[in-house]
């Protein structure tokens, strides 16, 4: 019997409705089972015939995000994702198609005032979605970028940072601060293209970076194709004629090392569990790369098995 892996990258009840099942999964900060007393995430799934939306409460029971899914299992969105403040407002809003951003992206200030408008685009040239913005405003209605134009101090999950945009690219010097490395950043841009850029800490020690950020890799640069031949060979040996879909969430910490490894839609524990150990055992991950400076983050990759009689 062969194995093969196609790379597509709790505590839970179950209730119905006309029409609808619903699944309710409650989880830790870090995603383990919670229970509805203990809980830092609250994930309510509605299942329907041709689309599935999977809606995010906070520890506080506050709706914070939607998402339609075309196929939930796989997870491929394909509809429109929302996140909300805790006063019910639109935070943000995205049309997807076949895990794909398109159309417009809109945000909003907690007022329900619009913030941020764009475009995302495809690049036929270099194969890529390039994100256009069209307009920003600041929160007294003020236009700071008009038509792609303008500049302005700009706001995200990550930090601040301050600069120019033309024809709706970044251009020209962009100052800011992430506070997912807690330091401060300047970096150059042409044609909306990173150029150069570099970091200072709090006692104005200068990291330079090539890019501002290089995704998770493996030690022989082969990224995420070595991890996944790894899994493969290590599952030879398995004696069950089955095909299964799992979806996996680990850690990878500032220097390399897995952890809280989980296995989402859990359906055979014995071979999961085998995975799962497997993932653990890895050793040759380098994490991920935000602007000069390694970070713990987490990823979600998953693995569907095909098996064949020899």
């Amino acid at each position: 019997m062969k194995f093969y892996l196609s790379l597509l990258l709790l505590f839970s009840t179950f209730f119905l409705t006309r029409g609808q099942t619903t699944k309710i999964i409650y989880q830790d900060s870090i995603g383990y089972p919670a229970t509805p007393e203990t809980f830092y995430t609250k994930r309510v799934i509605e299942f329907n015939e041709k689309i599935t939306v999977e809606k995010k409460f906070n520890a506080k029971n506050y709706l914070i995000q939607t998402t339609e899914f075309s196929d939930f299992t796989k997870k491929i969105k394909s509809g429109w994702q929302k996140n909300y403040y805790e006063n019910g407002h639109v935070k943000s809003q995205v049309l997807y198609q076949n895990n794909l951003k398109t159309k417009r992206y809109t945000s909003y200030y907690q007022n329900g005032q619009v913030k941020e408008e764009g475009d995302f685009v495809y690049d036929k040239k270099n194969k890529k979605i390039d994100y256009l913005i069209l307009n920003y405003y600041g929160e007294n209605g003020e236009k700071l970028i008009a038509n792609g134009n303008g500049s302005a101090t700009m706001d995200s999950e990550n930090g601040t940072e301050t600069g120019r945009f033309s024809d709706g690219k970044k251009e020209g010097t962009w100052e800011g601060m992430d506070t997912r490395i807690r330091r401060s950043f300047v970096e150059e841009y042409q044609g909306g293209e990173f150029v150069s850029g570099y970091t200072i800490d709090s006692l104005n020690q200068k990291i330079d970076y090539k890019k501002p950020i290089i995704n998770l890799n493996t030690r022989n640069n082969r990224g995420i194709d070595d991890f996944y031949n790894y899994i493969i060979k290590n599952l030879s040996d398995l004696k069950y004629n089955i095909n299964f879909y799992v979806l996996l969430q680990f850690n990878v910490t500032s220097k390399g090392k897995v952890t809280h490894v989980i296995v989402d839609n859990s359906i055979f524990p014995e071979i999961e569990n085998k995975i799962v150990q497997l993932i653990y055992n890895y050793k040759d991950f380098i994490p991920l790369i935000v602007r000069g400076i390694p970070i713990e983050a987490t990823f979600h990759i998953p693995v569907q098995t095909f098996s064949e009689e020899e």
